[in-house]
């Protein structure tokens, strides 16, 4: 049974992709990660365990720049990835609305069941999470502290598996950049 673990979760820095529908498109954050880096860790507790990673480049790079000034084993998991868009991936919001409007339509008006062509639903989202949350919890060296680096989706998603919030609420809850959320892990979720 795990007694002392906790789990922080920070979002990548910004980027430059105004207009365009990235979930898994791998664009890179505008921010330097040691910069980034930096501000993050001022917002830190003192003692991190882990650092774990979304591959996408602007999680893994701040991650790497994390791990190294805290002298912690960096672990990426692909479970940490975005949601996926699957075709709109790297397409223009208004190119999208423009060739695909009947699917585009459909999506915005009911997001939570209705998944992009080739893409992912917020329930598969969850689904992802969640399997690497557990996993994390029963692993043997799960008790310490946790520092995912990850997206937006992620962390919302988080919210709905260890806080219990519904999609709804969790999506209207903003995700800043750079900004370190505890996450504490209920007795259930220990057993």
């Amino acid at each position: 049974m795990i007694h002392e673990s906790s789990l922080w979760a920070v979002r990548h820095a910004p980027v430059d992709a105004e207009g365009l529908c990235y979930g898994q498109h791998d664009v890179p954050a505008i921010k330097a990660p040691e910069l980034a880096a930096t501000e993050v860790l001022g917002a830190l507790p003192a003692r991190i365990d882990t650092i774990w990673s979304s591959p996408l480049s602007r999680c893994h790079d701040l991650a790497v720049c994390i791990a190294k000034a805290l002298s912690v084993p960096l672990r990426v998991d692909q479970r940490l990835l975005e949601i996926s868009f699957g075709a709109w991936e790297g397409r223009s919001w208004e190119d999208i609305q423009r060739s695909d409007a009947q699917a585009f339509s459909g999506w915005m008006q009911d997001w939570m069941n209705i998944v992009p062509p080739g893409g992912e639903s917020v329930l598969q989202l969850r689904h992802r999470v969640e399997a690497w949350y557990r996993a994390l919890l029963s692993e043997p060296d799960a008790q310490g502290v946790h520092l995912a680096v990850a997206h937006a989706g992620v962390i919302r998603a988080l919210r709905v598996i260890v806080e219990g919030a519904d999609w709804r609420s969790a999506m209207r809850r903003s995700v800043p950049h750079l900004a370190p959320i505890q996450f504490s892990p209920s007795p259930a979720d220990l057993r």
